[in-house]
């Protein structure tokens, strides 16, 4: 797999207009096998779909993106970009990470990010597009280097841009119903389902059926994707303070001993060096 990324850190202030909040700027073009997990953070992201077939899923919606389609996830909510793993699969993005103070600018995002979902008219998509690519060659032209004045020019213009209308709703209709019901029930339920047996019974399919469509549009089996949404919820209990074995339980598994050699796996670290890290912060 080869992937070019361009990444860019950008600025801090204390300027009424951004108070303390900071933006990364990053377009990222990978290109080969490459499978994205569902994950969390604690900042806003707003994902800029430009080519190579990606679809997202938040809330258990699973959506096909067209170029130019914006999606806006809130701080500490679960998120899965989709794409074809195959070897020539293309996924190029722009991706913004938000950290925000300012309650005027905190109250807008969480506005827009109530849809999750924004497409916007081809006209200001385009210039949503242009915005963010001539930032960019600023940015690799100076090295990296900006100033404040630029920085808050951009940010103020992308916002001017994401409060107009939105408009056609997205679609997911291209994937199979069985999915998107297996999706709403996982969500809902996610803690207390039995197994993938249980889940496709209730979606009226058997197994093999099931787990070819979780394959094919997810990349991913029905038992890991819940998995990992319940990896999310012991994550947001052992930040709220939570022991190791509530956390465990409350979050869907009985078997404590069991859930940490999962968690491990997944994150490379204890659920206890998890918590101590995360308490710290």
């Amino acid at each position: 797999m080869t992937q070019l990324k361009e990444y860019y850190y950008l600025f801090t202030t204390t300027t009424p207009t951004m108070q303390s909040s900071r933006v990364e700027w990053i377009y990222n073009h990978p290109v080969g096998e490459y499978t994205y997990t569902g994950h969390v953070h604690p900042y806003y992201e707003l994902y800029l779909y430009l080519s190579g077939g990606a679809s997202f899923i938040v809330n258990n919606r699973l959506h096909r993106l067209t170029r130019g389609d914006i999606v806006l996830t809130r701080p500490n909510q679960y998120h899965n970009a989709v794409r074809a793993n195959t070897e020539n699969a293309v996924h190029e993005h722009f991706l913004l990470k938000i950290y925000l103070s300012d309650p005027k600018i905190i109250d807008l995002f969480d506005r827009l990010a109530k849809k999750n979902f924004l497409c916007y008219s081809t006209e200001v998509k385009e210039k949503i597009i242009d915005l963010l690519f001539t930032h960019i060659n600023f940015l690799r032209n100076s090295g990296g280097n900006t100033d404040l004045f630029t920085e808050n020019a951009v940010f103020a213009n992308l916002l001017n841009l994401l409060k107009g209308d939105t408009v056609t709703a997205f679609s997911d209709k291209e994937y199979p119903a069985i999915l998107q019901t297996a999706l709403y029930i996982i969500g809902k339920e996610y803690i207390t389902l039995k197994g993938s047996k249980e889940l496709a019974d209730r979606c009226y399919v058997n197994q093999s059926t099931l787990g070819r469509q979780f394959k094919k549009c997810l990349n991913v089996t029905p038992y890991e994707y819940v998995v990992s949404l319940k990896m999310k919820q012991a994550c947001n209990l052992l930040e709220s303070g939570k022991s190791v074995t509530a956390a465990a339980i409350e979050s869907g598994f009985p078997d404590v001993a069991h859930f940490i050699a999962l968690f491990k796996k997944n994150f490379g670290i204890t659920p206890l060096q998890f918590k101590k890290q995360s308490l710290n912060d």
